[in-house]
C-alpha cells in the first residue's frame, strides 16, 4: 500500500498534486486504512503507470492517445475505471454537434416566426 508521499516521491511531484490528480480522476480514490490514513494499492498504481507509458508510446508513434483508437485506461482491482479521455472527447464532440444543431433549429424557427409576422 502506498501513501500520497510515496506516490509524490515516485512521480517527483508535490503531495498536493497527488490529491489534485485524484480529484480530476487521473488516479483512483485511495483506500482509508484505519488510523494509518489513505493508501493506494500498488498493483493499481503499476497498471496506471503502464497505461501512461502506453499512451506516451502511442503519441511518440504519431497517434493521438485521446483518439478512440488510443490505449484504453486500465480496469483496477476494485473494478474502478479511470477517466477515459477517449470517451470524454467523443462525448464533447457529440455535445458540440447537438448544440450546433439546436442553434440552427432555433435560428430557422425564429426566421419562420419573423416571416409569418411580417406576412
Amino acid at each position: 500500500m502506498l501513501t500520497a508521499r510515496d506516490l509524490a516521491d515516485r512521480w517527483q511531484l508535490h503531495v498536493k498534486s497527488i490529491y489534485r490528480m485524484r480529484r480530476r480522476g487521473v488516479i483512483p480514490a485511495p483506500l482509508i486504512v484505519g488510523s494509518a490514513g489513505l493508501r493506494w494499492r500498488e498493483p493499481d498504481i503499476l497498471a496506471i503507470e503502464a497505461w501512461w507509458l502506453a499512451r506516451s508510446e502511442f503519441q511518440a508513434a504519431g497517434g493521438d492517445p485521446n483518439a478512440p483508437d488510443g490505449p484504453a485506461p486500465p480496469v483496477l482491482s476494485d473494478g474502478y475505471r479511470l477517466f477515459d479521455p477517449r470517451l470524454h472527447n467523443a462525448q464533447q464532440a457529440e455535445a458540440r454537434r447537438r448544440a450546433a444543431s439546436d442553434a440552427r433549429r432555433a435560428a430557422r424557427a425564429e426566421t419562420t416566426e419573423t416571416t409569418a409576422i411580417e406576412g
